[in-house]
């Protein structure tokens, strides 16, 4: 999955691109000259972006993600139940 990623990235560098956007079950999309666009027509499973994840994390930087992520599944659900309630 690394492998993958570095062919991204090189062609970030090539195209001047900002940002890189990958999403499980979603098209890869890089940011050129402000504008997101399709980076072929791969996308990643769950496991696969769970793999990539696990490869260029150390332990310490995974467990703070899946804090983070956490916490942002909890902050949704109240959003969600405060919207509810008005």
């Amino acid at each position: 999955m690394k492998k993958k990623l570095d062919q991204y990235l090189k062609f970030m560098l090539q195209k001047n691109a900002s940002d890189l956007h990958i999403k499980a079950l979603s098209g890869i999309r890089v940011r050129i000259d402000g504008v997101l666009t399709n980076f072929g027509e791969e996308k990643f499973s769950k496991t696969q972006m769970e793999r990539l994840v696990e490869e260029i994390t150390d332990a310490s930087q995974l467990e703070t993600l899946l804090i983070k992520l956490k916490i942002m599944r909890v902050g949704f659900v109240l959003i969600y139940f405060i919207k509810l309630m008005d």
